[in-house]
């Protein structure tokens, strides 16, 4: 969710597509690097924007904001199931810093409004990411309250202890792309079941991060249970910063309690100071308090937090 703003005094339009073409998507990437170098933290995942920019998927769309025939800003909506019968629609938009205070974000939430009415979504999610100024107050212009915190931790100094050894019976070795896709999406959802988003991954969210420039199948650890696929430590390594982030880790549920995500994530110390990486960071859903305390056990510490808003979303009367 970007800066709140004033009201609209420029002309505004809205358009609500379901995939961005070449031109369109080299213009929103532009408008998101913009921000980012602005505002010091990015305004949208690359979880989400990935899809839409690689061919779109059904259940996403793009709304964008054009003043005086300039993109001005940018949401991206996907829709994620809330239970067998309710769904959600999830936001996150971002307005270039030279359009803000103009209206364009009040005009981006009441297109997504609009837009969750017309695809018969329950909530509306809207992410602020780093605690931007100003995102507080457009939620409760827009009655939207806090749902959900995404905690970022930072390690300052990569520990050089010893690794523990994994219970018996069970073996780390690297991931195999083109062999372990499926063995994989499969524990992740497992291990997920009940996170929001990680828990729903699909064949294309797999594919399109093996593609990414960043991945390397070296940096995504896994552990065997024989032929079996019980755990991984998936590790996302920026040389320009020395930094290595634990980008998921899961673990089978047949062995939580046996300090398999501890003993892992020590394993992804131990890879990333091999790497040259100096420092760590991870994403932690506030709730996830067993993960917490394993992170805190290890030296991480809260860097800051992301929030959710969400408010319901009410179907329009008939005409």
């Amino acid at each position: 969710m970007p800066h709140a703003d004033a009201a609209p005094h420029t002309s505004q339009a809205i358009q609500v597509v379901g995939a961005l073409d070449e031109s369109t998507l080299a213009a929103v990437q532009s408008l998101i690097k913009v921000a980012e170098e602005h505002d010091g933290a990015g305004a949208i995942g690359e979880h989400k924007f990935l899809r839409l920019g690689n061919g779109g998927a059904a259940a996403t769309s793009a709304l964008l904001a054009y003043a005086d025939g300039a993109l001005a800003g940018y949401g991206h909506a996907q829709a994620f199931p809330i239970s067998a019968t309710q769904r959600r629609l999830a936001l996150e938009m971002v307005v270039h810093p030279a359009f803000r205070r103009r209206g364009i974000g009040s005009g981006l939430v009441r297109a997504s409004l609009e837009l969750a009415r017309a695809e018969h979504a329950d909530r509306l999610d809207a992410w602020a990411y780093n605690g931007m100024s100003g995102t507080r107050e457009l939620a409760r212009r827009f009655a939207f309250t806090q749902q959900r915190l995404l905690l970022e931790i930072r390690l300052a100094d990569l520990p050089s202890a010893p690794v523990p050894a994994l219970p018996a019976g069970l073996e780390p070795r690297a991931f195999r792309p083109g062999e372990d896709d499926a063995a994989w999406l499969a524990l992740n959802n497992l291990a997920f079941a009940w996170h929001p988003e990680q828990g729903h991954w699909d064949a294309q969210d797999v594919a399109l991060r093996l593609r990414e420039p960043w991945f390397r199948a070296g940096d995504f650890l896994l552990v065997t249970r024989g032929t079996e696929l019980v755990a991984f430590n998936w590790l996302k390594l920026d040389e320009t910063n020395a930094n290595g982030e634990v980008y998921v880790i899961g673990v089978h549920p047949s062995l939580q309690g046996q300090r398999v995500g501890q003993i892992l994530t020590s394993l992804g110390f131990q890879h990333m100071r091999a790497r040259g990486m100096t420092h760590a960071s991870a994403y932690v859903d506030a709730t996830n308090s067993a993960a917490l305390r394993m992170y805190y056990r290890l030296g991480f510490v809260i860097h800051h937090a992301d929030v959710c808003w969400a408010r319901t979303v009410v179907e329009a009367s008939p005409a």
